[in-house]
């Protein structure tokens, strides 16, 4: 059963408790033939090719004695050796987490203490990896059988599929594990969308959000294109060849993208829109890339533990300059103080957050977070909101000075990255 095919209800899609994660992809290639799973300067891959490649590689790990279900390492640079290596876990039921290159040996090791790991997807062992066993990523040949279905099982809802590290509400790293609950209701409501979507992400598949976000796309059935050069030239020439529909960029990305493009540099297409996020998008970021990138620009307000929040859209800009945009649907959010009572309308307090399919704590943990309490996340954010107005951020709780009883709130150079502007104010 494909559970996108079910209507718009997010609850239908959902309503077995189990699902083969193959089927899902499966069902794409019968029903979506036309539409691609991959874009690359050098490869376009349908859904049916797709299914092809995560046959041939689940042969070749299990080849090589990989055993599933038990919680694998991905140390693979490659974006669509990863992607491959990514998707053939999920099918294979078998829980997954990033063992990026910029991740320092001594971090890896500490993750896979903490997971205990024993198996990690790498094309050469690295010096910490002694004692675990390696599986090289398979090079891609069409396979010379059929599909084993008894390979591909279904999966309970509540299996855990992805670990992702964090740092919660704290600068300590803490682990994340997504199930593949969550993975299809954030699919599902990109499957919602009735266009075709091609989604472009600046960041590559070893950064966590990135990986879960490309997962969740081919689960939706849309596409994943991946760009090799990262100037603006490059990025507007991939989008318009390629028809994406989205690109997502860290704001930092983004600041930086358009400080270093020349004055005569294309802007992107008009059916190309822009999302950002991950840090504060102030009002002159946003009339610069008004400017000279795009007017369809998206600012959006999310977390690891929930995912997005909020969205601003292009329109909001203009009247609401600093604002993160309006609760998603399905998405609660209360400011309160430092008892937990709402704050009056305006005034700024601890945001605290629900939605459905979230988690309640994080792996590992021998003792229950605080950032999970009552059936609510505290992601430490100092929120606020007007009558009829959106949320608007104003930095973390831990930096709040207190100076004669007054609550003295972290300056917006604290906060943005206003800096920018400063150092060019002739293009800004």
């Amino acid at each position: 059963m494909d559970p996108f095919r079910s209507g718009t209800n997010t609850g239908s899609a959902l309503s077995n408790n189990q699902h083969s994660v193959f089927s899902i992809l499966d069902a794409h290639a019968s029903r979506r033939s036309s539409v691609l799973a991959v874009i690359t300067a050098e490869l376009r891959l349908g859904y049916p090719e797709l299914l092809e490649r995560i046959v041939a590689c689940a042969h070749s790990l299990l080849a090589q004695g990989l055993v599933p279900g038990e919680v694998t390492g991905i140390a693979v640079a490659h974006e669509i050796d990863h992607l491959i290596c990514a998707m053939t876990l999920m099918c294979l039921g078998t829980p997954q987490v990033n063992l990026a290159h910029h991740e320092t040996d001594d971090s890896k090791k500490s993750l896979a203490l903490k997971l205990g790991i024993n198996q990690v997807i790498a094309p050469r062992p690295e010096a910490w990896m002694s004692k675990i066993r390696i599986y090289e990523p398979p090079h891609y040949k069409r396979p010379s059988r059929a599909v084993d279905e008894a390979l591909f099982k279904t999966i309970p809802l509540d299996a855990v599929l992805l670990y992702r590290t964090t740092s919660g509400s704290t600068n300590v790293p803490k682990i994340l594990g997504i199930t593949l609950e969550r993975l299809l209701f954030e699919a599902t409501r990109q499957a919602n969308n009735p266009s075709e979507r091609r989604v472009l992400r600046t960041s590559s598949m070893e950064f966590d959000a990135s990986r879960k976000h490309r997962i969740c796309t081919l689960l939706a059935g849309s596409t994943c294109v991946f760009a090799d050069q990262f100037n603006l030239e490059c990025l507007s020439a991939l989008c318009a060849s390629a028809k994406v529909s989205e690109m997502h960029i860290g704001t930092y990305k983004l600041a930086s993208l358009l400080k270093a493009a020349s004055h005569d540099c294309p802007k992107l297409p008009s059916f190309t829109r822009v999302l950002t996020g991950g840090s504060r998008v102030p009002g002159v970021l946003r009339k610069a890339v008004k400017k000279h990138l795009t007017d369809n620009l998206w600012v959006s307000y999310a977390m690891t533990e929930l995912c997005m929040i909020s969205l601003a859209s292009p329109e909001q800009h203009e009247a609401f300059p600093e604002g993160l945009g309006f609760p998603c649907p399905g998405v609660d959010v209360a400011i309160v103080d430092s008892t937990g009572e709402l704050v009056p309308e305006g005034e700024i307090g601890e945001a605290r957050i629900r939605r459905a399919v979230m988690p309640h704590g994080y792996a590992g943990d021998d003792t229950p977070s605080s950032a999970f309490r009552g059936g609510w996340f505290y992601p430490r954010d100092l929120l606020s909101r007007s009558h009829g107005g959106p949320l608007v951020f104003h930095g973390r709780v831990d930096d709040v000075m207190i100076l004669n009883g007054i609550n003295i709130f972290a300056s917006a150079w604290r906060l943005g990255i206003i800096f920018i502007a400063a150092s060019n104010p002739g293009r800004w």
